[in-house]
């Protein structure tokens, strides 16, 4: 798996690529390549406005290309952790997070074009002024603070040891992936097979 997506907001999908797997941690955005290919992979995921990245982004295609942006990328993402968790734990994330959010969000500002088709019906684009990656960081930061405001079913996942972060759509659902609930399943049938014991020994 090169990085997690789960198909919730993209700014849940930006906070995932930070991941442990196999008792390290993966970053997906250490190298401009790979912040290139997450960018691509969710570019036409939806924000918490209804828009598409690239929309918000001014409907051009959504590339990254220098260490500067990939730098930015991930120092918001870093920012973005803690306010998502602080939102998924119901306490106030960091000033510094926060305020760093903030300023990403303000950096491009945005507004809303209306159109109307031909058998009237309506349409809504949000644009951005350039560079492309101010205006997608803008997009994302928006979509941290949406996401973090409504706080409704974000929660950590409950694995031990992951650092996924998720929309809680379903009650029941307490694991980020299919893989960290498969993970506590066999480690409770381990327990209650060995009594108890760590599989880890």
């Amino acid at each position: 798996m090169e990085f997690p997506l789960f198909g919730q907001t993209v700014a849940v999908d930006l906070v995932n690529t930070l991941w442990a797997q196999g008792g390290r941690i993966v970053d997906a955005l250490d190298s401009v390549g790979g912040a290139n290919r997450w960018l691509v992979a969710v570019a036409d995921n939806r924000l918490s406005d209804g828009t598409t990245l690239q929309e918000a982004a001014g409907a051009v295609a959504v590339r990254l290309r220098d260490e500067p942006f990939r730098a930015a990328l991930a120092e918001l993402r870093d920012q973005a952790r803690d306010v998502l968790i602080a939102g998924a734990n119901a306490r106030r994330p960091t000033a510094r997070s926060l305020d760093a959010v903030n300023r990403s969000a303000a950096a491009a500002p945005s507004r809303l074009q209306a159109r109307v088709d031909a058998q009237g019906g309506w349409s809504l684009q949000r644009l951005r002024q350039p560079p492309l990656s101010i205006a997608v960081l803008a997009a994302l930061a928006e979509d941290v603070l949406a996401t973090a405001a409504l706080g409704t079913g974000l929660i950590e996942c409950t694995t031990p040891n992951c650092l996924g972060v998720f929309v809680q759509d379903d009650p029941r659902r307490h694991y980020c992936s299919p893989a960290c609930a498969n993970r506590a399943r066999v480690a409770r049938h381990y327990a209650r097979t060995h009594g108890g014991a760590d599989p880890a020994s």
